[in-house]
């Protein structure tokens, strides 16, 4: 059942180098035949008859690999025939491969065959390859994988599909090349040898320069000349932009030189990756093949399953029948096989993944040792943060590979003023500071300071290999102030001195700014002593005490909102994302317009572990070892509804659940004590006046599984909204006191939801999820009983 695929380059173009002999000089020919290389007859298929992600993406010219799931009975999947072909026919040329794994038809118990031709198909008889999929049952199913590994659409459609190949191929490495013999002089012909490389492997777009721009659009126009019949003209080159540069370096002379590749990103400006071999001058071809292929394999992983395991080669299962009698040749038989010889691997330091001949050799890091065949090899070690090392040598018994590996960083020292501020390293977390020897890759870098406490600031600084720098940052604290008058017992004015955090500050009566996070205002005075009360201010807000002289019991701690909680006020917004809204799922519309007619306030972080223990008096939180200003997690939505109870309790407000069991009452919008925010409140919030996907940039502002490093952090620590929320997005999901449903179309006022469910609305994605999660509309869902380590809360409260 394979199917052969279209032949979308003529034959003749794979001659075309020499035909261009004809027409432009011997040099032209070098330059265009090296942007051609490229070009290559399509065969067959591959009589194989499993799906081998690994080897299809292995194949030279593949960058992309779609795998359809199809059955005759699934609509949606015969509906989308034309448009897969379309897809392919659109980007086959770029590196686009398609492979139909084809479902058994319920009525003919057998798998159909195709009207169209992708670039293989499979039957899969009894759904052997549809279960190693995640047990999917349903169709219509499609995913796409890049030649790197990685899974670019976990399950999706062609749509959803074609938009990741057009998102992918933008950001691809399209590489202008550079070359440069011993003495640091520009060399073509190591230049053409390596573009040869790159062409032949196919994984990379191999930009052309402006003078070779310039000989193709001659060609072109010769080609098209109205003499040229119509079957001989062919797209020479297009003229696309580098998004990297690929420079080719030879260092050292004799034996000891090396044939140094590295890319760098144009638009940042850093090395993305590099290799060194043997530089061999009698074969500068192999030496351009090895170390590209030694390129390549730096940028290369395992494919990914759609449950995170390697895609390794599904075989379908085998159709029915009867039963048959096999036979075989009875000769004797020689196993062969080679030699297999033990060979140490070390390097300083130790800690790097060995690869021989591409493939890693040890189980562990350096030190180790791996089973190998005796021969010629090529071996090669990779570290984080240190260039990696290649080349090709004899590998015998009891041999021990012994390398220094080079460090590919500079070292700064950050300090600030304060020390003990957040610092971040291109949006992801640093450490405090002082920060002795980061270690930062060559390049561009922002280090901000990202502290709740201070406005953030920064410096983009650039770092040499090899280089030592000492970065000082001095940022403001983030603005706000206090009102302060003092009385005595009988309330009269008295004028008084004030301090704080132990620095004078003025006399009372008067306004004074001080920092966000400033602990302690004190008033003081001659004949009537001290007074003393701890603050909790908000954000270029002003904040009202009165210090009472002579009385023994201090007054309550200043609050420009109540313990915590940010005043929202009543407004308008359109809730839901546009459908062209990156990551949108098809619950998060229609957009529509909601009012919410009365102010609330909301925590103006998530329940830290330390409150919900104050709280319910326990700490069931995984990461219990975060600390207490961490977010509490493993709560349900029952957890977070008695919590809100009780905090009511405790500050003597009613209470605005009736909980029976599993049976819980909502009093209502009007209740004056604590509550979940309805799904309506929480976007509002979360939004503070923005209609895209998120307040600012995601790492500026969230928690997720690209930097969080699988763990929760202190609440606070990233940039909050203009309402002064915290943490809105990432870091935990947040309850809310919704049911799950579909949106309404018209205009809604105050939703609080479905009167019914199964599942409750969590919102604002989590430490764990991807980014295309942790976006104001996006919404997800779980039983209101269900723990886990990712959920966590806020609560809010009605203001009368």
């Amino acid at each position: 059942m394979r199917a052969l695929p279209k032949m979308t380059v003529p034959c003749y173009l794979c001659d075309l180098g020499a035909t261009l002999g004809r027409i432009v000089s011997q040099a032209q020919t070098r330059l265009v035949a090296a942007a051609l290389v490229a070009v290559t007859c399509i065969g067959p298929a591959s009589a194989g008859d499993r799906l081998d992600v690994q080897g299809f993406l292995q194949r030279p010219g593949v960058k992309l690999l779609a795998v359809e799931f199809y059955a005759t009975w699934c609509k949606p999947c015969m509906a989308a025939v034309p448009v897969w072909q379309k897809l392919r026919e659109r980007y086959y040329s770029q590196g686009l491969r398609l492979v139909v794994v084809a479902v058994k038809d319920a009525k003919a118990a057998q798998c159909a065959n195709l009207a169209w031709e992708p670039d293989d198909q499979i039957c899969d008889l009894r759904g052997t390859i549809l279960d190693s999929f995640g047990g999917a049952a349903s169709l219509p199913a499609a995913y796409l994988w890049s030649w790197q590994g990685g899974l670019l659409v976990r399950r999706g459609h062609v749509d959803v599909v074609g938009r990741a190949v057009e998102t992918y191929l933008q950001r691809n490495p399209r590489a202008l090349v550079e070359a440069f013999d011993g003495r640091g002089k520009p060399s073509d012909g190591l230049r053409l040898e390596v573009r040869t490389a790159l062409s032949q492997a196919g994984k990379l777009t191999v930009v052309a320069d402006a003078e070779e721009r310039a000989v193709l659009r001659r060609l072109k126009r010769a080609s098209h000349a109205p003499g040229v019949a119509e079957g001989q003209k062919c797209a020479l080159g297009q003229e696309v932009s580098a998004n990297s540069r690929l420079t080719a370096r030879v260092v050292g002379k004799g034996r000891a030189a090396k044939l140094v590749l590295s890319l760098f990103s144009v638009e940042k400006g850093c090395e993305l990756t590099s290799a060194i071999v043997r530089w061999d001058p009698g074969s500068r071809s192999a030496s351009a093949r090895e170390a590209v292929a030694a390129l390549l394999n730096t940028m290369r992983r395992p494919p990914q399953r759609p449950g995170g395991r390697v895609a390794a080669p599904v075989d379908p299962a085998p159709s029915p029948g009867g039963d048959k009698v096999l036979g075989g040749d009875d000769a004797e038989w020689d196993p062969g096989g080679s030699q297999k010889i033990v060979v140490k691997f070390e390097s300083t330091p130790a800690g790097a993944i060995v690869l021989v001949d591409g493939q890693v050799a040890c189980e562990t890091p350096t030190p180790c040792s791996a089973e190998v065949t005796a021969g010629r090899h090529t071996v090669q070690l990779q570290k984080k943060r240190y260039l990696p090392r290649s080349e090709v040598m004899e590998l015998s018994a009891n041999k021990t590979v012994r390398w220094t590996l080079a460090g590919n960083f500079g070292v700064v020292d950050v300090v600030t003023t304060p020390p003990g501020l957040a610092i971040t390293v291109d949006g992801r977390p640093a450490g405090t500071a002082p920060l002795k020897r980061l270690e930062l890759s060559p390049g561009r870098h922002k280090v901000v300071v990202e502290d709740r406490c201070h406005v953030r600031a920064g410096r983009e600084i650039t770092v040499a290999r090899g280089q030592t720098r000492k970065l000082e940052l001095a940022p403001k604290p983030r603005p706000s102030a206090i009102e302060v008058s003092a009385v005595d017992g009988r309330k009269n004015a008295v004028v008084a001195s004030v301090w704080v955090d132990g620095r004078q500050a003025g006399k009372t009566p008067g306004t004074f700014k001080v920092g966000v996070c400033a602990k302690q205002v004190e008033v003081r005075h001659p004949k009537l002593g001290a007074w003393k009360a701890a603050l909790t201010l908000a954000e270029k807000r002003v904040s009202r005490v009165v210090a009472t002289l002579g009385s023994p019991t201090p007054a309550p701690a200043a609050s420009a909102s109540a313990k915590g909680f940010v005043r929202i006020s009543p407004g308008t917004f359109q809730m839901g994302s546009e459908s062209s809204e990156s990551g949108r799922d098809d619950d998060e519309g229609p957009v529509h317009t909601v009012r919410i007619t009365r102010a609330f306030l909301l925590q103006a972080t998530e329940v830290t572990q330390s409150q919900y223990q104050s709280v319910m008096g326990s700490k069931p939180s995984r990461f219990s070892s975060c600390g207490g200003t961490c977010p509490v997690e493993q709560v349900s939505w029952f957890d977070a509804v008695k919590y809100c109870n009780a905090l009511s309790k405790r500050e003597g407000l009613p209470a605005c659940y009736a909980i029976r069991g599993k049976t819980v009452s909502f009093k209502g919008l009007s209740c004056g004590g604590y509550r979940l925010p309805t799904e309506a409140e929480w976007e509002y919030a979360a939004r503070a006046g923005t209609t895209g996907a998120r307040h600012g940039p995601l790492d500026s502002v969230a928690w997720h599984g690209g930097n969080s490093g699988r763990k929760t952090h202190p609440v606070g620590r990233k940039r909050a909204n203009a309402w002064g929320l915290y943490d809105m997005l990432g870091n935990v999901w947040e309850w809310t006191g919704d049911w799950k449903g579909s949106y309404a179309s018209g205009r809604q006022t105050d939703p609080t939801g479905p009167s019914r469910g199964s599942y409750r609305v969590n919102r604002g994605g989590c430490w764990y999820y991807s980014g295309r999660y942790v976006r104001s509309a996006n919404r997800g869902d779980y039983s209101p009983g269900l723990r886990d380590r990712y959920l966590g809360f806020r609560p809010a409260r009605s203001i009368p």
